[in-house]
């Protein structure tokens, strides 16, 4: 795990607190697009980095000291889908925060982030009523509602465990 104090968030994380936000995005380019969204949460702050072309994307945390953390995951996967490598590029975790770092803007955009704003960064998205599926009933006992034999039917074991639990 590599970490890297970022001065160059404060500014950035003090004029969100100003303006009474969470959230804030900025983009930039390196071998490919980048989206970082800042977010503050109560423990610090987090960059969520998603890189386009490629449909990756990872946290980098920020404790209250500004210190950030990139796990050794993200880097070896950053590694992949940017095709470098500390041999043959000297590419280190180390370059990639000085990167980020050099990349966070100075002020807040001004724009205040909704939910809908956020939803296509979420793995969970929601669905319209229109797009949803329903299951009625069971092809092995033809029982309907949310019986056992139903469940195991429509997801298998796993969800089955699941759903008994709710």
């Amino acid at each position: 795990m590599s970490k890297l104090t970022f001065t160059t968030l404060k500014n950035l994380v003090n004029q969100m607190k100003e303006n009474n936000v969470d959230k804030d995005k900025f983009s930039f380019v390196y071998k490919v697009k980048f989206d970082v969204i800042v977010a503050i949460v109560h423990e610090g702050y987090e960059l969520l980095v998603g890189l386009h072309t490629v449909n990756y994307g990872f946290v980098v945390k920020v404790n209250q000291n500004f210190v950030a953390e990139l796990k050794e995951d993200d880097y070896y996967n950053l590694c992949k889908y940017l095709n470098l490598s500390f041999r043959n590029d000297g590419f280190t975790s180390n370059v990639f925060l000085k990167l980020l770092s050099s990349k966070i803007p100075d002020h807040y955009s001004g724009y205040k982030y909704s939910y809908k704003d956020m939803i296509p960064f979420l793995k969970c998205k929601p669905i319209d009523e229109a797009q949803k599926i329903y299951f009625k009933g069971s092809r092995t006992t033809g029982r309907t509602g949310r019986g056992k034999s139903t469940r195991n039917y429509q997801g298998g074991y796993r969800k089955n465990d699941f759903c008994g639990r709710i």
